[in-house]
């Protein structure tokens, strides 16, 4: 299999990792990049963290640098903090389990890795407060010129 060489590819194999796996991850909704809605919770959105990187690595290669966000979204602020705290790390880690099974994705890029996971409160498509933990993941591939 070829290197992933662009940003979506990258997202769709992301995707189709966690949604097929969701039930077991404890996730009732995958979204994909600018989803704004999410009927069920907790959910994620996979999406592209920063532009992608191109740096020259070789004659005719550029070397790619990805940043993949997993925004997971775990509950309404109004749910209980002591019953939703734990609940919630282990969602966060069986994404980042999940994503960790594999460090090639299936052979699109050379390595990639779950960078870090900052857990925090932010905004749904109605404004109401939501707990989220947003899981970045980085990953190089390369690309001929």
């Amino acid at each position: 299999m070829p290197y992933f060489t662009e940003p979506e590819q990258i997202i769709d194999h992301v995707y189709n990792l966690i949604n097929n796996d969701k039930a077991a991850i404890g996730l009732g909704f995958i979204g994909y990049s600018d989803e704004r809605i999410l009927p069920k919770y907790p959910a994620a959105v996979v999406s592209l963290g920063v532009p992608v990187t191109r740096e020259l690595y070789a004659t005719q290669t550029f070397q790619l640098t990805f940043q993949i966000q997993v925004v997971v979204y775990h509950a309404r602020v109004t749910t209980s903090h002591k019953t939703r705290t734990k609940e919630d790390m282990q969602i966060a880690a069986r994404v980042r389990e999940k994503l960790h099974e594999d460090y090639s994705l299936g052979g699109g890029v050379i390595f990639g890795f779950v960078t870090s996971e900052r857990p925090g409160i932010v905004a749904n498509e109605k404004g109401q407060a939501v707990v989220a933990t947003v899981i970045t993941w980085s990953g190089s591939s390369r690309a001929s010129i």
